[in-house]
């Protein structure tokens, strides 16, 4: 499944019989759904309806809507409204009260009800159509987008194992170096050998960094299986491996005490923060 990013924009255009639609889409990381809507005073009956179609297409992220839209219709809207203002006036007439009686707050409160459900099921038909476009547009960017991501993500985490082999190689010679130094300290201060052989075990112990190596090659393993999954959204998880990823890395610059193994993994290191940053963008 393609991997889409969160940071996107996307607009269109309809044309109806009803009017002139604009639909705009921008969206940008968030942790969850977070969604803002605008819309002219009148079709602010669609504000539900937008927000049922932003969360069937996005999981993640803050996802702004802007809609204008041009009624084509007034002036034939104008002349029905004329026409209902000439009879009520005839009406008033006959009853006696002044055409003036008749003004437009009359006439909009005598609309006939029924006639409403028809007019907001026809701008909200329309408005669909118009959003599908510009979701259209807007999905199609936050692919393109999140392809760029995967892209920088999967040649960050190629760089890093490439560093963790260095280490790998090195880790005997650590181990090595480390019992030499203990031995010739041990004998400056004549220690018996029983103890110069607990003391080399436990520090060797302690120096052991295979098991934050293990830990960070599993990392890399799950996250290339995440971004190449068929799961609608992973980023949260991507986003936890990676923080998983800093930790180990942590750890192990703290355990190797050697400066061959710090400045590899000060290298790793950076490439697991700058990881992080990208997946913060993937839905």
């Amino acid at each position: 499944m393609n991997r889409r990013s969160m940071t996107a924009y996307g607009r269109a255009k309809h044309h109806s019989k009803l009017g002139r639609w604009t639909v705009d889409i921008h969206s940008v990381n968030r942790k969850g759904l977070d969604m803002n809507i605008a819309l002219p005073h009148t079709l602010m009956f669609l504000d539900g309806d937008l927000r049922k179609w932003i969360s069937t297409v996005a999981d993640r992220g803050q996802v702004s809507v802007r809609v204008s839209f041009e009624c084509l219709e007034l002036e034939e809207s104008l002349h029905a409204l004329k026409e209902h203002q000439k009879k009520w006036q005839k009406i008033a007439k006959a009853l006696g009260y002044p055409a003036t009686s008749v003004d437009l707050k009359f006439l909009v409160d005598r609309l006939n009800p029924q006639d409403v459900p028809l007019e907001e099921k026809a701008l909200t038909a329309d408005l669909q159509k118009a959003w599908e476009l510009a979701a259209k547009n807007w999905t199609l960017m936050k692919e393109k987008e999140g392809k760029a991501l995967v892209s920088d993500i999967e040649k960050r985490t190629g760089h890093i194992q490439k560093e963790l082999q260095k280490i790998l190689k090195w880790q005997p010679m650590l181990q090595e170096r480390y019992r030499k130094k203990l031995q010739d300290r041990m004998k400056e201060i004549n220690v018996d050998e029983d103890r110069l052989l607990r003391e080399a075990a436990l520090l060797a112990d302690k120096a052991d960094i295979s098991e934050e190596v293990t830990r960070l090659y599993s990392h890399l393993e799950q996250m290339s299986q995440y971004l190449s999954s068929k799961e609608k959204s992973v980023g949260r998880t991507l986003d936890f491996l990676a923080q998983e990823m800093g930790r180990e890395i942590g750890t192990l610059m703290a355990k190797a005490g050697d400066t061959d193994i710090s400045k590899v993994a000060i290298v790793i290191k950076s490439e697991v923060e700058k990881i992080r940053e990208q997946v913060q963008n993937i839905e």
